[in-house]
């Protein structure tokens, strides 16, 4: 029964494209407001390639469930991996929690999540905080092509 629950998590994994090693386990809601400093979803508004695998990345807050940032800086220093199968892109909207400020990106540890696999945790993160459902647009729920 255990590996059966194994292959069907790397079966999850693997069908929301990630194509890390590891496969990541994505914190709650209560996780990220219990743990960390920061928890906001935002929009990716500068994106600066150091080479093909590593970045800096300025994410813009649309909510904020936890700190007093309007925004957060992101550092990928382990390439693809760090953001576990998650391209960071220009424009798109991530949740994103963190430490600090730089906050850098490390294989399965402060990964940015993409609104269109999130769409759970942005729901709970409004429930415990009593707001509003947050409305955002068909676009910024699609997966890149």
């Amino acid at each position: 029964m255990t590996s059966l629950f194994v292959a069907a998590l790397i079966w999850a994994a693997a069908a929301a494209g990630q194509p890390c090693d590891a496969v990541c386990a994505e914190p709650t809601a209560d996780q990220m407001l219990e743990t960390h400093r920061y928890v906001m979803i935002g929009r990716v508004t500068a994106a600066r390639w150091r080479d093909q695998m590593n970045g800096t990345f300025t994410v813009a807050a649309i909510r904020v469930w936890k700190g007093d940032k309007k925004r957060i800086v992101l550092q990928t220093t382990q390439g693809g991996t760090s953001t576990c199968g998650y391209s960071m892109q220009q424009n798109a909207v991530y949740v994103v929690y963190a430490d600090g400020d730089p906050q850098e990106i490390a294989v399965c540890q402060f990964a940015p999540i993409p609104a269109y696999y999130a769409t759970s945790i942005i729901k709970a993160l409004d429930r415990s905080k009593g707001l509003a459902p947050l409305s955002l647009s068909s676009a910024d729920l699609k997966p890149p092509r």
